[in-house]
């Protein structure tokens, strides 16, 4: 095990802030096999410059450490840079002081402090205001702001008279002027001086605003003044307890600038473990930390690249919302005050936990809030006013906008086994596994997390939660995946994740990237749109100007009466006046979208997408139904086929059983030739062969049966064959014999593309629209091209009209096209739908409304009421479905036509053939037979002349034979008697 040591200087004036997190960020860094020993400097004593520099020389040589933190000291600022080794200061540095490597700041410097202030008097509008500090550096930061802006300021030191009565003369003396605006860069103690007077002197509260600037790590207290209705915002350096480097338990600022500076450090030693100390400046701007404040990021000479400011506001609110709850957030390091100051939601989360965020609308508030809460954020390092200073947005809020907050990091993903959104490759789950789960799992998530980090650039590793389990409260905390988000072990939970509100308040959720919901207009809805949106009495009334609360129905605004009982705020409804839910043309934005943006309606209700053009102008609620596009077109007319009984198979199989015929009966007459069969005449020619297979396949009773081994295998291979065929066959005769088929050419969106039958289109100006024109996919893209030509009505009826008229398909929202189809069952909706997106209740941007309606739609969710308005505005359909049959029903005359004509078929085909044979017998068999009596009767005559011929030859033989014998006995017995004649 390799142990590395590193001894580090603690200077005297902040040792007690060190001693009190020392024990457990000690044991933390012990278990990354290294350890950190520090020592406590006094301050460099002498009269003398030169002496306090001896001295500081003599403690860091004597010491020999590797690191030095703590306040600004010059002494120690020249020692360090002397024998090379960090300083990380944790204090403000003075504007004269050379930028050195060797000077870590982790608080911003002066010029800093001047960018945000200059920012912010811009977008408060502050042309006249009093200045009263007591740090040395205050005039350096101001200096530049006179400069450049001809602003009347009127400034007073009170470091060296900081007595109540010094500050009361000050402050009568700026409200004589009728200064009413007033910036306090103090110490927390002469802050805490000025903030008393001012209250004794009524100059705390309104028309007055105070803007408190805490300089370095020093938080001046102001949750002591909030019962006096002080109009205060203070700005201070981040603190941000909640990312992933910060392990803090209390808002102590001071805690929070010292545990960044050992954060640096830690880093610096992991990144150089050679422990010298030249190469450990090096890896300096290597450094990347999500820290207590703020992302740490250096440059080359010891600068942050970016510091961020958060803004907290005081303010009193009863029965209505205060103007300053909108104020800022400063960040530093851009160019532009646009891009400085960001919208915060850290106001939303205070007014959601308290439910009163309708005040001053139409509701009546009973409750008193009272609260210091983050205003906004301003981030160093950005080029505009605008990326620096963000009104109303948190730290948090700004860092999820920022597109470089990954940078590459890599993100602890935990997730568990739920296809098939996460499972294994291998299909096996392997229990032992313990490298990297990255390879191993697969799954629609993983795919998911796998575009996001190429689209962030970010890496991550995965890894599978203990308990195996989602998370849920239990008595003890939370479980599963929850658990490990909340104690820092994971920064993403990857799973099919169920947004709800006990969830919402412990953890932040994504947009969903399945589920989808519903838009709900207040003051200012979309059209009438059944069933979200629809007039009581089925008639529209054009001329009706009175309060439409009492004249519209639906679904939507069943939901808007939910939320209203459930949040305590009351409502007017009104039409938008083109009609329209909001497209972006040339000119601007159009339909509802527009009214929020000009501020003439607070909600959009309407079955409304969230889409990303949408959401940059408007802010959306949590989704509350899925939705997708779908097809639907006019039902065809049934058709009844009378060969209904040769569906059960299809031609193909019709054909090989054809085949299989042909082969079998000619394998069969092939194989009875050879073997005993032919002997005794069972299989002598094709036909006897064609007729045994024929009979065997349908069940027929043959006497006659082959004999021979090869024979009798192919048979019994025939008749396993022909048993199989007839079981699926008669199996599937009854179903398709009480089916009559619908012809339907088309069975998704995407067959739209390749066929000519059917005209297709949407809705002018509707985010369908948009998708088809946007889109990238091929058969989409040529779906366009058709549709752009002839396709596109101007309204919803009129295309659900068109389809039910004319070959025509329609593509519009799912839930609309399943309430019509239910209603109307000439109609019915082809395939599944495709281009996913969800509904949800569209608000005004940065609304104070948004988070609030967002919880009350999961409780909503939660309860089940979404489920009992949805199956009360969707009835089910009763139509039946044209491609399916919904029970078993007699046989018609139309669908058992088929097997009589076959039948019939048969029998006049047998009857020609009959008759056939009896011409031939008739006449042309007789012929035959007289011609072949004929021929035998002239094949017995030459048998006869042939025998007569045979025997006169055999005759003449014998005859002649005979002579020849007699002539030779004549002459034997005459020579005999010749010799007895001599004797």
């Amino acid at each position: 095990m390799y142990l590395y040591f590193c001894i580090s200087g603690i200077i005297h004036d902040q040792c007690s802030t060190w001693i009190e997190f020392d024990i457990s960020y000690h044991y933390k860094y012990q278990n990354d096999n290294s350890e950190i020993k520090y020592e406590c400097l006094e301050t460099p004593e002498g009269d003398m410059y030169f002496e306090k520099l001896t001295s500081a020389f003599n403690k860091i040589n004597h010491t020999g450490i590797s690191a030095l933190i703590g306040p600004f000291n010059e002494a120690f600022a020249h020692g360090c840079e002397s024998v090379r080794i960090p300083f990380l200061v944790t204090s403000m540095v003075p504007y004269h002081w050379t930028e050195s490597p060797f000077l870590i700041r982790i608080v911003p410097g002066i010029d800093v402090y001047g960018t945000a202030l200059n920012d912010i008097l811009i977008y408060l509008k502050w042309r006249k205001l009093g200045l009263v500090y007591d740090h040395p550096q205050v005039p350096h930061i101001f200096s530049g702001l006179v400069d450049k802006e001809t602003a009347d300021i009127k400034t007073y030191n009170i470091l060296n008279n900081s007595s109540s009565n010094n500050v009361k003369r000050i402050l009568k003396e700026l409200r004589d002027k009728y200064f009413g605006n007033f910036i306090l860069m103090c110490s927390s103690k002469n802050a805490a001086i000025v903030l008393t007077q001012a209250l004794y002197l009524n100059m705390l509260s309104r028309p007055n605003a105070w803007l408190v600037v805490n300089l370095d790590a020093d938080k001046v207290a102001l949750e002591q003044y909030e019962d006096s209705r002080a109009n205060l915002t203070s700005l201070l350096i981040v603190m941000e307890r909640n990312s992933r480097s910060c392990a803090l338990q209390s808002n102590n600022l001071t805690n929070a600038v010292f545990y960044d500076a050992m954060n640096v450090l830690t880093k610096l030693i992991d990144l150089n473990k050679n422990s010298s100390r030249v190469q450990m400046r090096k890896n300096l701007r290597k450094i990347r930390i999500d820290g207590c404040t703020g992302l740490l990021e250096y440059t080359k000479v010891g600068l942050r690249r970016e510091t961020f400011f958060q803004m907290n506001t005081l303010s009193t609110v009863q029965n209505r919302t205060s103007a300053l709850f909108q104020s800022g957030t400063w960040r530093s390091g851009k160019y532009s005050m646009k891009d400085r100051l960001l919208p915060s939601k850290s106001y939303q989360t205070m007014m959601k936990m308290s439910n009163d965020v309708y005040g001053g609308k139409t509701m009546i508030v009973t409750t008193k809030i009272s609260a210091l809460f983050q205003s906004g954020t301003w981030r160093s390092g950005k080029y505009s006013m605008k990326d620096r200073l963000l009104p109303s947005k948190s730290y948090q809020t700004m860092m999820k906008m920022s597109n470089d907050v990954y940078g590459g990091k890599t993100m602890i993903v935990t997730t568990k086994i739920e296809p098939p959104f996460v499972q294994w490759k291998n299909k096996t789950e392997d229990k032992n596994f313990t490298g990297n789960f990255n390879d191993q799992l697969e799954g629609f998530i993983v795919s998911i997390l796998d575009e996001i980090s190429k689209l962030l650039n970010f890496k991550y590793n995965i890894s599978l939660v203990p308990d195996g389990k989602f998370g849920s409260k239990k008595s003890y905390g939370w479980t599963g995946m929850v658990n490990e988000l909340i104690q820092k072990r994971a920064d993403i939970a990857l799973a099919p994740f169920q947004i709800t509100p006990g969830r919402s308040e412990v953890v932040d959720f994504s947009k969903p990237f399945m589920t989808k919901g519903t838009s709900v207009v207040v003051r200012k809805p979309e059209r009438s749109e059944p069933p979200f949106v629809q007039w009581k009495n089925k008639t529209e009334d054009k001329n009706f100007t009175g309060n439409f609360n009492d004249q519209l129905e639906g679904f939507i605004v069943s939901i808007l009466d939910e939320i209203a009982k459930l949040l305590n705020f009351k409502y007017n409804i009104s039409l938008v006046p083109d009609g329209k839910f909001g497209s972006k043309k040339s000119y601007g934005w159009t339909g509802m979208v527009n009214e929020l943006i000009q501020k003439r309606a607070d909600i959009a209700l309407a079955p409304f997408q969230i889409t990303p053009g949408r959401s940059e102008v408007v802010d959306f609620s949590k989704p509350f139904m899925t939705k997708g596009t779908s097809v639907v077109v006019r039902k065809p007319e049934r058709s009844v086929s009378p060969f209904q009984f040769l569906l059960p198979l299809s031609k193909n199989v019709w054909i090989c059983i054809f085949c299989s015929f042909i082969l079998a009966a000619l394998t069969l007459f092939s194989t009875s030739r050879m073997n005993c069969d032919r002997q005794e005449k069972r299989m002598d020619n094709v036909l006897e062969s064609f007729w045994y297979i024929w009979g065997t396949l349908l069940r027929g009773n043959l006497q006659v049966s082959p004999r021979g081994i090869s024979s009798r295998i192919i048979s019994c291979v025939w008749w396993f064959f022909s048993l199989i065929v007839i079981s699926i066959y008669t199996a599937n005769l009854a179903a398709f014999l009480t089916i009559s088929n619908a012809h339907i050419p088309i069975e998704s969106a995407s067959d739209l593309a390749d066929q000519s039958i059917y005209k297709y289109g949407t809705v002018e100006g509707s985010q369908i629209e948009d998708f088809f024109k946007q889109t990238t996919i091929p058969y989409y893209e040529k779906m366009w091209a058709e549709m752009s030509m002839s396709g596109i009505v101007r309204r919803v009826d009129d295309g659900f009209e068109r389809a039910m008229k004319h070959k025509y398909a329609f593509l519009w929202d799912s839930p609309t096209v399943r309430h019509r189809t239910a209603a109307n069952c000439g109609l019915m909706e082809i395939g599944n739908p495709f281009d996913l997106k969800g509904y949800g209740i569209a608000l005004r941007k940065n609304s104070h409304f948004t988070e609030s309606i967002s919880l009350a739609l999961l409780k909503l969710d939660e309860r089940g009421i979404l489920y009992r308005l949805e199956g009360k505005w969707w009835r089910r359909p009763n139509c039946p479905d044209p491609r399916q049959s919904a029970k078993s029903r007699e046989i018609e005359i139309q669908v058992a036509s088929g097997m009589f004509i076959v039948l019939l078929a048969g029998i006049g085909l047998a009857g020609l053939i009959f008759v056939c044979e009896i011409l031939y017998f008739k006449y042309f068999a007789k012929r035959r037979k007289k011609s072949v009596e004929e021929r035998e009767e002239n094949n017995v005559a030459n048998t006869q002349n042939h025998v007569a011929s045979t025997a006169d030859v055999k005759e003449e033989e014998i005859r002649c034979k005979l002579a020849r014998t007699l002539s030779i006995g004549e002459n034997s017995i005459h020579s005999k008697w010749e010799s007895y004649d001599q004797l």
